[in-house]
Parts: structure tokens; sequence; C-alpha cells
């Protein structure tokens, strides 16, 4: 239920998911995600129940290209604790690798896809 209450409030339903104003907001979001996920392990993520594991999916890939290079990085790093990414999370990575600004960044996504 907290990890419910925390993916709402960092976007709430009346705008897009995970897409709250303020830059410190959407980066403390990504990283209690990421402490969580790392707290769980890849195996504990695959328990929780499908409809959670979608929630913080979508919630770390429209961070992975948000403005702000700091949330983009640890949205990246959160990507990479859960390791067999799917398709659609291996490409945006590739693409953030090759294509971000950032050199911490483009390093963020290649650690998560290695």
């Amino acid at each position: 239920e907290a990890l419910c209450w925390l993916l709402d409030i960092t976007g709430s339903r009346r705008v897009r998911r995970g897409d709250a104003v303020d830059k410190s907001v959407r980066w403390r979001a990504c990283a209690v995600l990421d402490g969580f996920l790392r707290g769980l392990s890849r195996q504990g993520f695959a328990k929780l129940p499908k409809e959670l594991q979608a929630c913080c999916m979508s919630v770390l890939l429209a961070r992975c290209s948000d403005r702000c290079s700091d949330v983009r990085q640890v949205a990246s790093e959160a990507l990479s604790t859960l390791g067999g990414l799917d398709k659609e999370t291996s490409e945006v990575l590739r693409q953030r690798a090759l294509s971000d600004c950032n050199e911490c960044v483009r390093a963020a996504c290649v650690s998560a896809l290695l």
C-alpha cells in the first residue's frame, strides 16, 4: 500500500503517472523505488502483483526521459536492479546510452544493460 501511495503522489491520477512538477519529488520517488527494488531482489520483484510491477516499470521508464539528468540517472540505476529486462525497457536504456547528453546517465544506462 505504501508503494502505491508513493506512485500516486509522484503524479496523481490527474496527470500522467509519475510526472510531478517538482524535479526533487521525481528524483526522490525514483530513489525510493530504487531502494525498494534493491531490498526486494529480482526474485522478490517477480512475486509482486503484475499491476504493481507494471506501475513501477512505467514510472521508471517515464523518468528515463525526464528533463532533469539527475532524475534520468537514478531511474536508470533503479532499472538496473531488475535484471532480465524486457524488450521495451532494453530499447529505452539503449537509446539513452547512445544519445543522452549527460555522461553519468549514459554510464548508468550501459550498466543497466550489462
